[in-house]
């Protein structure tokens, strides 16, 4: 899930960066059911409520996130948790425009709970590069990819881990876009599996800059993930 908020955030964020000082508010409700990166249980059914504030100013930016979780456990004897999940906060740099590139510092507090399978109960510290490469007036290339240093509770076997996606953009119109891509994600268990997830994606964009997003994703680990964003300024 954790990749698939970087592409509904991440995309509309990048193809609508301007030089001014702007705060945008973010939310929106994700569903998955499969494998998570909270927990080594699987299958899980999962409901997520995001909330984020960014700040860009000029080529630096930044945000503060957290969510809301709900999750359920798909065997004989299904528990049903919900609370805050751990809070990330991220700082950027943008070296270039059109086409942009940014990199990214994060660290994750473990504010979740981890007694309930919201949260590892570890920090971790991460960074990540994006890229976004208009083709023509229509279509335009992105990319992502990310590392990150994951703290690791004694007697598990979680590990550091790698990510990346790459996808295509299309403008319809100047509101409307759509997009998919390729998204790989190194399961944060050992015993689990890497995940490469197809993703499609819908956004619209407003006159004053609030945007609407839609995606689903299907990956090899049979996870099904569907997702609505919304983002407007401050």
């Amino acid at each position: 899930m954790r990749l698939i908020s970087y592409v509904l955030f991440g995309v509309l964020t990048i193809t609508t960066a301007t030089t001014q000082a702007e705060t945008f508010f973010s939310s929106g409700l994700f569903y998955l059911h499969g494998q998570t990166d909270t927990t080594d249980q699987t299958p899980i059914s999962a409901w997520s409520v995001p909330i984020s504030i960014s700040h860009r100013d000029q080529a630096w930016f930044g945000r503060v996130s957290t969510a809301w979780l709900q999750q359920s456990t798909d065997d004989n004897t299904t528990q049903t948790v919900e609370g805050l999940g751990d809070t990330y906060l991220s700082l950027g740099y943008t070296f270039q425009q059109m086409p942009s590139l940014q990199l990214s510092l994060k660290y994750k507090l473990a504010t979740g709970d981890e007694n309930k399978g919201l949260s590892t109960g570890e920090n971790d510290f991460g960074f990540q590069l994006d890229y976004f490469q208009p083709l023509n007036p229509q279509y335009a290339t992105f990319a992502t990819v990310g590392y990150n240093l994951n703290g690791k509770p004694s007697q598990t076997d979680i590990q550091n881990t790698g990510y990346a996606s790459l996808g295509l953009g299309k403008n319809i119109g100047v509101r409307w876009q759509i997009g998919m891509s390729v998204d790989y994600q190194q399961s944060l268990y050992r015993s689990l599996e890497d995940q490469t997830a197809l993703s499609i994606f819908s956004g619209y964009l407003a006159d004053n800059k609030t945007s609407w997003g839609l995606m689903a994703a299907y990956d090899n680990t049979e996870t099904l993930s569907l997702g609505f964003s919304y983002q407007q300024p401050f």
